[in-house]
């Protein structure tokens, strides 16, 4: 890694652990991988799929991924291990909430999971609604999230496969939502296979 890209991260790492503790995120299992940030949701009125509107003042949980726990999978393990091992503790992360949920007072008033994310495709894949964010969050949102890409890049992650979606498409975060009912269907230790 560059000296200049050491010193960035120095200062994104601190800007996290800034973040972290102002924010009062809760971290999310063993891994870290994942933090939660139970809120009072102040966006525009939100239609899931299954009906359930979100309005401005109902309570949801964000969901933050720790770039810095990114970047240790890839810097110290081969890449395709490293997805295996963020898919494992993201799924871990999610058993986790499902129990926060079930368990926790702020979880018994949380109505929905939520999160901004460049990550929309597997995202989807966990069972997430993906929907578009309003154009003006996603202009500075997408820029400050390839920034952590950018910054949190281990060297031997590579360069964008050939036939990898235009750059509009790959700084456009989206939202991915879910509610609480299908996240503890989905995620719940003592759910039915």
């Amino acid at each position: 890694m560059s000296p200049l890209k050491r010193m960035m991260r120095k200062v994104q790492d601190f800007q996290e652990a800034r973040f972290a503790r102002k924010r009062r995120l809760i971290p999310c299992g063993d891994s870290g991988l994942i933090r939660l940030e139970p809120s009072v949701y102040d966006g525009p009125r939100v239609t899931l799929r299954t009906g359930r509107s979100i309005e401005p003042g109902m309570r949801v949980a964000d969901i933050h991924l720790d770039s810095r726990k990114i970047a240790e999978f890839h810097e110290s393990m081969p890449p395709m291990k490293a997805r295996i091992a963020a898919v494992r503790g993201t799924e871990a992360a999610f058993v986790w909430i499902a129990g926060w949920l079930a368990l926790d007072s702020q979880g018994h008033e949380t109505l929905a999971l939520r999160s901004t994310t460049l990550l929309d495709l597997e995202l989807r894949r966990f069972g997430f609604e993906i929907l578009p964010l309003p154009v003006w969050p996603w202009i500075f949102i997408g820029v400050y999230m390839k920034w952590l890409s950018y910054v949190y890049r281990a060297e031997k992650a590579g360069v964008r496969e050939k036939g990898a979606a235009p750059f509009v498409n790959r700084i456009m975060p989206r939202q991915a939502w879910m509610t609480r009912e299908d996240f503890l269907e989905r995620y719940s230790e003592d759910r039915t296979p």
